[in-house]
Parts: structure tokens; sequence; C-alpha cells
């Protein structure tokens, strides 16, 4: 992703395809993200998208912190991976 530009990468969910990492996306972004720097994790988590699609982000701000997951939440790295995810995100790196 880096060689093409962190400011053109956006990540996105596969829901509700059988491949996706659902119900353990938070799981999926650990994977993917635990060890980012959370600027970069926050620009191609949601920031990318809001530019490109015009999202109002303070007025996001209070959905996300509730529902989630923060930042900080995906960069804890993932200890085992969920035995019943039918996703690729789980079994290639």
């Amino acid at each position: 992703m880096r060689a093409v530009g962190l400011d053109r990468v956006m990540w996105g969910s596969d829901y509700p395809h059988h491949e996706s990492t659902y119900p353990h996306t938070a799981a999926g972004l650990r994977r993917a993200f635990a060890d980012w720097d959370p600027a970069e994790v926050r620009q191609v988590t949601s920031e990318n998208v809001a530019a490109l699609y015009g999202f109002d982000v303070d007025a996001l701000l209070p959905i996300g912190a509730r529902v989630g997951p923060r930042v900080d939440d995906v960069r804890v790295a993932l200890d085992e991976v969920p035995a019943d995810s039918a996703s690729p995100a789980f079994t290639r790196r």
C-alpha cells in the first residue's frame, strides 16, 4: 500500500460476502494494522474515504466513538485467528 501511496488507499469490508471478516471485523483490522502508525491507520480506514466522498468527519465522530473500533483498539496484535472465519484476511499475510 505504501508503494502506491497511503493517500490512494481505503480499507473496506466485504460484508456480507462469505469471505468477509464478519463477525470478526475488529480482529481482521487488528491483524492488518496492529503494527501501523496510528496516523496511517486513521488515514486508510477513515480519512481517505471521508475526503473522497465529502463526509463531515466532525458529525461522524460521535457515531464512530460509540460504534468503534478505535484506532487504539486496532493497534493490538491479534493473538489467535478466529477458528470459524473463512476470510483470507486470516490466512494470508
